[in-house]
């Protein structure tokens, strides 16, 4: 009888590319794989690892739990964001599966972290604290684009200046990563909230020696919510009756400094 007789198409096609991409092994006798856990980073061993993802078959889901850090739930959007996952097919596979089980991906109700409910369902609030911290990174920002903002026009660019700050200011209690990387990310990134308040890139400002590896790179995205964009965008009223010019940036900084500059030079036309 073949081993993998019963298992969802679905959850086959997700063990073997996660065995073959990421160094992974069969577990339970391939009910199973598990690999290095990128929630919390896993152990300092290379060899070790933490993240087990199988299926689940009280819940006829397709889950994930980490023994380390207890992330845990049903496989969604920001399983494949954190692993740098982009295979349209499989992750298509995985959610259609899911989906169709369950009628929405949930999550266990003892997960520490964020599920795919939780989203801000009211006017966000971008804190700001006369605080070195704070005075420090707006130095920082305004350094970079060339400017002179203040801490009305973070608020109004939606620039979060401390992650944990933000998320408590906001009534989020419960997190996407490890305890530990969230203090990383408060304190060691400026992070731009996407359109529909869902996720925000956080950019670091600090060496990539001073972070662990698993967000050492310039660019880490955090999700509040699966449901959404990660689209920054600074809103502008338009007026028709003049040309317009519309601009497209790669990155937070590259955006602010398009808006903030621009915006001096051209006043009736962005």
């Amino acid at each position: 009888m073949n081993k993998d007789d019963g298992l969802p198409v679905a959850f086959i096609i997700l063990r073997d590319y996660l065995i073959s991409t990421f160094k992974g092994k069969r577990a339970a006798g391939g009910r199973e794989c598990v690999i290095r856990c990128p929630f919390c980073g896993d152990s300092k061993d290379p060899k070790s690892a933490h993240l087990y993802v199988g299926f689940n078959r009280k819940r006829n889901t397709i889950s994930y739990n980490c023994f380390k850090c207890n992330t845990n739930g049903d496989i969604g959007l920001s399983f494949f964001r954190s692993l740098g996952i982009y295979e349209t097919d499989i992750i298509n596979a995985v959610l259609e599966f899911n989906q169709s089980n369950n009628g929405a991906i949930f999550f266990n109700e003892h997960k520490r972290y964020r599920n795919n409910k939780s989203a801000i369902t009211h006017d966000v609030i971008i804190p700001i604290k006369d605080t070195p911290e704070y005075c420090k990174k707006l130095d920082y920002i305004n350094h970079r684009i060339g400017g002179h903002l203040t801490f009305k026009d973070i608020q109004n660019y939606n620039i979060v200046l401390n992650l944990l700050d933000f998320l408590s200011a906001n009534g989020i209690t419960t997190y996407s990563r490890d305890e530990r990387i969230m203090q990383q990310l408060a304190f060691g990134f400026i992070g731009f909230l996407s359109v529909d308040s869902s996720h925000i890139t956080m950019r670091r400002i600090v060496p990539e020696n001073k972070v662990h590896e698993s967000i050492s790179k310039r660019y880490t995205n955090y999700t509040i919510n699966d449901n959404g964009s990660q689209v920054y965008c600074i809103r502008e009223a338009i007026n028709p009756t003049y040309p317009n010019i519309v601009c497209i940036a790669e990155g937070g900084f590259d955006i602010l400094s398009l808006h903030y500059n621009f915006l001096y030079a051209f006043p009736n036309k962005i």
